[in-house]
């Protein structure tokens, strides 16, 4: 989610747009490398908003301490979703955009973003879209890792994703926040065999 919300904040500014960002959990302290990560709010405003725009998301109970009690005010606004999670979302939604054969998130949000606007793939929106990419596979060790995510891999490095900063900063600090992120990427890992 971190990486989907960063990529279209990269993106939005740069066609103008004024945006807020919130994550109900603090950015952990093995993502401190990140650059613009303090500006996202971990307390939602209810603000005016002509758009809510959830990335990486099934449902309100992934962000439920937005949501509950709060469901009329995201139910009268105006909702689209991106994601590759199966699950069921809000009814209100007005727009779904949606791939489940996806990896990650950032996997399909790459491909249309190539399709429809390639010139907006700059290095560090690349290298946000490979962060996605990179913890969502295990570093590509899963074992239902297939072609088309290390396609895309190999695509947002010739974009000019930092891979290298990537893997120091995710894979190889040996600091206890690191050894506790890997602890979560094996979980996932043996779930996904």
């Amino acid at each position: 989610c971190l990486w989907s919300m960063l990529w279209l904040w990269k993106l939005l500014e740069s066609i103008g747009k004024k945006i807020s960002y919130f994550t109900p959990y603090p950015i952990a302290k093995s993502l401190q490398f990140v650059p613009h990560r303090e500006e996202i709010q971990t307390t939602f405003d209810y603000g005016i908003y002509d758009i809510l725009l959830f990335v990486d998301f099934t449902g309100y109970d992934r962000i439920k301490s937005f949501t509950q009690k709060h469901e009329a005010y995201f139910d009268k606004n105006t909702l689209i979703i991106i994601d590759h999670h199966l699950g069921d979302h809000p009814a209100t939604t007005d727009l779904i955009l949606k791939d489940p054969s996806a990896s990650s998130n950032c996997e399909w949000i790459y491909e249309h973003v190539t399709w429809r606007r390639p010139e907006k793939i700059t290095p560090e929106i690349a290298t946000y879209l490979y962060l996605g990419l990179t913890t969502d596979s295990g570093n590509f060790m899963y074992e239902s890792n297939s072609i088309r995510i290390m396609h895309n891999a190999l695509w947002l490095i010739q974009a000019g994703a930092d891979k290298k900063r990537v893997l120091q900063n995710i894979f190889y600090r040996n600091n206890l926040e690191m050894i506790q992120f890997g602890t979560t990427v094996i979980q996932r890992a043996q779930q996904a065999w």
